[in-house]
């Protein structure tokens, strides 16, 4: 994980330099405001109320955050980058560590999800839109998620539950989501987020990000709406991503589009881009209209096409998927998918309708009911590694090479082969045993596999968090330094793979 921060922080060293940074920590103890850790703002609300600062960077420590009211959210006016992960000690950004110190930014104001009440969480988490509209920096910069897990929005007559704007949009540049989870998000529609802009030429950029267990009550995961342009062609990309068991919730006619909804108003074109993506058990009602992945609009402009470009897309176990994509206003001169997409595959027939996909009914997934989302060496080097750009993260989704750059080889995918296995593909599970579990401390590891064996353990995002040898038939490992949660072990060896799953108390 630390290496996928690093790679993508480097995207976007331009605004790393001479820059405001705020502190909040909700268990500071200082002055509380926000010059250092020791005297950071126990409040992120209260944080970014307080900024007057553009593109200020916002450090915000473990721990969970959540809005004042059920009608309040985290306000960014001013182009803000936030960033999660730390435990409140840290010096640069490449110190931290979201996958040990998640910082989570929650709708569940009373603390009570646990018990299925969530009607009283707040409507919305963030709320993007430049507050001074004489300063027109506050819309030349892009706002900045990273490292952040946005969580438990509800409300049944809203819009962009874990980020959202307000129709017709904002005079924002963009927003560049980073290392982030968006889940438990109940919404009318957009259970994650939407983004609607009026900027010249707006940018969304979505990577390394999992996206899961979020509700729409009618319609779209997400959304990305260009209400203007001034002769510039808009652009949306999506890296190295998670998107798991989201669904729409009510059998309206007019719902759908599971995947998300990118409306183009403006006069020119919108480039849509799904690369090395991982798609997993998310649902269409049965009785919605828009049974696909993505839905599309356009004005009604010669100029104003749409098109999605998908390469290095993994599909499996998708619910009332009946075309990849779907159009909101049929015009004859639209086209929508584009004839460059490659290399995709999984168990979706839709799929053979684009160029060098493989489908297969059987599970692409080293071990699909253990949550290890790996592919199948079937899935591990038939990507197109052309269509992933170097300027892109050099990591996947666990933080492990996103290409084998001996071999010149990429999955299909979020996430890469891993360790590699030699000529076996076995699965090892029964050959080894783990007690205590649930483990406090440390866990004990009995095995009988032959040479040497390498112990990695994935946090449920799919980041390693923790990685060593094996030393002989019984071992015992450390779990100092990890959060209170679920995890997975793999035991590597030139035999094959084992995993399991553990509770760390």
């Amino acid at each position: 994980m630390k290496r996928i921060l690093l790679s993508l922080a480097l995207l976007g060293s331009s605004y790393l330099s001479a820059q405001t940074i705020i502190y909040v920590d909700k268990d500071a103890t200082g002055f509380n405001n926000g010059i250092s850790w020791l005297s950071a703002y126990t409040s992120l609300e209260t944080a970014l109320d307080n900024n007057t600062v553009t593109g200020a960077h916002i450090w915000i420590a473990e721990g969970t955050y959540t809005p004042s009211s059920k009608s309040t959210y985290f306000h960014i006016r001013h182009g803000e980058k936030l960033y999660g992960g730390f435990n409140g000690t840290e010096t640069s950004l490449s110190q931290r560590n979201p996958s040990i110190h998640e910082t989570r930014l929650s709708g569940d104001i009373n603390g009570d999800d646990s018990t299925y009440n969530t009607l009283d969480n707040a409507n919305r988490v963030i709320r993007i839109n430049p507050l001074d509209p004489a300063s027109s920096s506050n819309g030349d910069e892009v706002v900045l998620l990273d490292g952040l897990t946005i969580s438990d929005a509800n409300s049944s007559s809203t819009t962009g539950g874990g980020v959202g704007t307000d129709y017709p949009g904002v005079y924002q540049k963009g927003i560049r989501m980073y290392n982030c989870i968006f889940e438990n998000n109940i919404q009318y529609s957009q259970a994650a987020f939407n983004f609607y802009t009026s900027y010249k030429d707006p940018v969304l950029e979505v990577s390394n990000c999992i996206f899961r267990n979020n509700r729409s009550y009618t319609s779209y995961l997400l959304e990305f709406r260009v209400t203007y342009s001034y002769q510039n062609d808009s652009y949306a990309t999506f890296t190295n991503n998670l998107f798991e068991n989201n669904d729409i919730i009510l059998d309206v006619t007019s719902g759908g589009g599971i995947g998300g909804r990118f409306t183009n108003l403006s006069t020119d074109e919108f480039h849509i881009q799904y690369t090395n993506n991982t798609f997993i058990s998310n649902k269409n009602d049965e009785d919605n209209f828009y049974k696909t992945l993505f839905v599309v609009e356009r004005a009604n402009n010669f100029n104003s096409d749409v098109t999605v470009d998908m390469d290095n897309n993994l599909f499996f176990d998708n619910e009332n998927l009946d075309s990849i994509v779907m159009n909101n206003n049929a015009l004859t001169y639209t086209k929508y998918i584009d004839t460059n997409c490659k290399n995709n595959g999984g168990d979706w027939v839709e799929l053979n309708n684009l160029t060098g996909s493989i489908v297969n009914t059987a599970s692409p997934f080293a071990n699909y009911a253990a949550g290890d989302f790996r592919p199948t060496t079937s899935y591990s080097t038939q990507g197109d590694t052309a269509s992933y750009l170097s300027t892109w993260t050099a990591y996947d989704l666990a933080g492990e090479d996103r290409m084998d750059y001996v071999n010149g080889t990429i999955a299909i995918g979020a996430y890469e082969r891993g360790v590699t296995t030699g000529l076996s593909d076995m699965n090892l599970d029964n050959r080894f045993q783990l007690y205590p579990n649930p483990a406090q401390d440390f866990l004990k590891v009995s095995q009988d596999f032959d040479g040497e064996v390498v112990i990695a353990i994935h946090n449920l995002r799919g980041a390693k968090v923790k990685s060593e040898m094996l030393r002989g038939k019984n071992a015992t490992i450390s779990l100092n330094g990890l959060m209170p949660g679920y995890y997975f072990i793999s035991l590597s060896s030139k035999e094959g793979v084992g995993t399991k799953k553990f509770i760390k108390l």
